[in-house]
Protein backbone atom coordinates (compact mmCIF):
# COMPACT_ATOMS: atom_id res chain seq x y z
CA UNK A 1 0.00 0.00 0.00
CA UNK A 2 2.00 2.73 -1.46
CA UNK A 3 1.50 6.10 0.15
CA UNK A 4 2.26 9.44 -1.81
CA UNK A 5 3.84 12.21 0.50
CA UNK A 6 3.90 16.08 -0.07
CA UNK A 7 7.14 16.79 -1.35
CA UNK A 8 7.77 19.91 0.91
CA UNK A 9 6.52 17.99 4.07
CA UNK A 10 8.97 14.78 3.37
CA UNK A 11 11.96 17.79 2.75
CA UNK A 12 11.12 19.30 6.07
CA UNK A 13 10.99 15.44 7.67
CA UNK A 14 14.30 14.89 6.33
CA UNK A 15 15.97 17.72 8.21
CA UNK A 16 14.54 17.09 11.88
CA UNK A 17 17.27 17.22 14.64
CA UNK A 18 16.26 14.58 16.91
CA UNK A 19 16.06 10.85 16.41
CA UNK A 20 12.80 10.04 15.18
CA UNK A 21 12.81 6.64 16.51
CA UNK A 22 13.51 7.35 20.25
CA UNK A 23 10.80 9.48 20.24
CA UNK A 24 8.42 7.27 18.93
CA UNK A 25 9.79 5.19 21.56
CA UNK A 26 8.91 7.92 24.19
CA UNK A 27 5.18 8.15 22.44
CA UNK A 28 4.61 4.59 22.93
CA UNK A 29 5.97 3.72 25.86
CA UNK A 30 9.56 1.77 24.82
CA UNK A 31 10.12 -0.47 22.09
CA UNK A 32 7.91 -3.33 22.94
CA UNK A 33 5.03 -0.99 22.39
CA UNK A 34 6.11 0.52 19.10
CA UNK A 35 6.77 -3.04 17.94
CA UNK A 36 3.01 -3.75 19.35
CA UNK A 37 1.54 -0.76 17.12
CA UNK A 38 3.13 -1.74 13.92
CA UNK A 39 1.84 -5.16 14.41
CA UNK A 40 -1.72 -4.38 15.13
CA UNK A 41 -1.85 -1.29 12.38
CA UNK A 42 -0.23 -3.97 10.14
CA UNK A 43 -3.25 -6.42 10.75
CA UNK A 44 -5.95 -3.83 9.28
CA UNK A 45 -3.64 -2.13 6.82
CA UNK A 46 -3.45 -6.09 4.82
CA UNK A 47 -6.94 -6.96 5.59
CA UNK A 48 -8.57 -7.30 2.25
CA UNK A 49 -12.00 -6.48 3.48
CA UNK A 50 -10.42 -2.81 4.19
CA UNK A 51 -9.63 -2.24 0.49
CA UNK A 52 -9.50 1.17 -0.65
CA UNK A 53 -12.65 2.58 -2.70
CA UNK A 54 -13.05 5.48 -4.30
CA UNK A 55 -16.26 7.70 -2.76
CA UNK A 56 -15.87 10.39 -5.21
CA UNK A 57 -18.89 8.71 -7.29
CA UNK A 58 -20.94 7.67 -4.23
CA UNK A 59 -23.32 9.91 -2.92
CA UNK A 60 -23.46 11.10 0.54
CA UNK A 61 -25.62 8.53 1.82
CA UNK A 62 -23.82 6.01 0.71
CA UNK A 63 -20.22 7.31 1.84
CA UNK A 64 -22.22 7.29 5.20
CA UNK A 65 -23.13 3.69 4.90
CA UNK A 66 -20.06 2.43 3.67
CA UNK A 67 -18.18 3.38 6.52
CA UNK A 68 -20.36 2.63 9.03
CA UNK A 69 -20.14 -0.65 7.66
CA UNK A 70 -16.21 -0.49 7.73
CA UNK A 71 -16.67 0.79 11.01
CA UNK A 72 -18.52 -2.10 12.53
CA UNK A 73 -16.62 -4.43 10.63
CA UNK A 74 -13.72 -3.17 11.91
CA UNK A 75 -14.76 -3.54 15.84
CA UNK A 76 -15.98 -6.76 15.18
CA UNK A 77 -12.35 -7.98 13.54
CA UNK A 78 -11.07 -6.13 16.91
CA UNK A 79 -13.11 -7.70 19.25
CA UNK A 80 -12.08 -11.39 17.04
CA UNK A 81 -8.64 -10.46 17.51
CA UNK A 82 -8.64 -10.36 21.72
CA UNK A 83 -7.79 -6.10 20.91
CA UNK A 84 -8.95 -4.42 23.89
CA UNK A 85 -8.00 -0.46 24.87
CA UNK A 86 -5.47 1.23 23.15
CA UNK A 87 -4.83 -1.77 20.91
CA UNK A 88 -8.35 -1.59 19.64
CA UNK A 89 -8.38 2.11 19.07
CA UNK A 90 -4.78 1.34 16.99
CA UNK A 91 -6.71 -0.89 14.83
CA UNK A 92 -9.40 0.75 13.91
CA UNK A 93 -7.76 4.17 13.24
Amino acid sequence: MAQLVNPDLARERSRVSFDVEKLTNVLYGGPDGVKRKRRIESLALTDPDYEHEDFNYLSREEQYANMLKKSLMAAKKAKELGLSGKDMDDYMT
